[in-house]
């Protein structure tokens, strides 16, 4: 019974509520599966991003006043503190490419996509919009700041990746101040018939 409950949340974690997560996260503790709870908790913080449901977690509170469990109550209390952003990855890119800005909530939101992500938007791009989300591509990744390291990281795997399909790609990348980190990017040469 315990397996199907575990199993049950884990399935439901985007429309599990806290009360049910807490009535869940409890049992398995009761039970002496503490180390499940806290994975159970760990993924249902993954998947949330702001109050998305409504509840609130203060100390008045129905719920905060019945027993919460203390780890799952600091992570809902951290999840429900997030903003919550509901802008595509593509349309933080269009904002910040049309604007030459961005905020640090919108490098949060794009270092939530993974290097394909990253690069499928680029890519769905065209024309001058493409220009511009290149060069902003580029100024973000020449910030210096800790917190967005991984964020530039993806932006660099990305665009090596466009760079690497073909030397007309390669080619404009370049144009548009783009180098690559490794030496094994197309070349006209390479395309050439021997």
């Amino acid at each position: 019974m315990v397996e199907r409950i575990l199993e049950a949340a884990r399935e439901n974690l985007d429309a599990i509520d806290p009360p049910s997560l807490n009535a869940a996260v409890r049992l398995l503790r009761d039970v002496g599966r503490g180390k499940d709870a806290s994975i159970l908790i760990a993924d249902y913080a993954a998947r949330r991003q702001g109050n998305l449901l409504g509840f609130t977690v203060g100390p008045t509170s129905e719920f905060a006043k019945s027993n919460v469990d203390p780890e799952l109550g600091t992570a809902l209390e951290q999840i429900f503190a997030m903003p919550v952003d509901r802008r595509s990855a593509l349309e933080v890119f269009q904002t910040v490419a049309r604007e030459n800005l961005w905020t640090s909530t919108d490098m949060t939101l794009l270092s939530r996509q993974t290097p394909i992500e990253l690069e499928q938007i680029i890519e769905a791009t065209s024309g001058p919009d493409l220009k511009k989300i290149v060069q902003i591509t580029l100024s973000m990744m020449s910030s210096t700041d800790d917190e967005h390291a991984e964020l530039r990281s993806k932006l660099r795997t990305a665009l090596e990746a466009i760079f690497a399909q073909s030397p007309l790609r390669a080619r404009r990348l370049r144009v548009w101040g783009f180098t690559p980190a490794s030496p094994s990017a197309p070349t006209d040469e390479q395309q050439l018939p021997v």
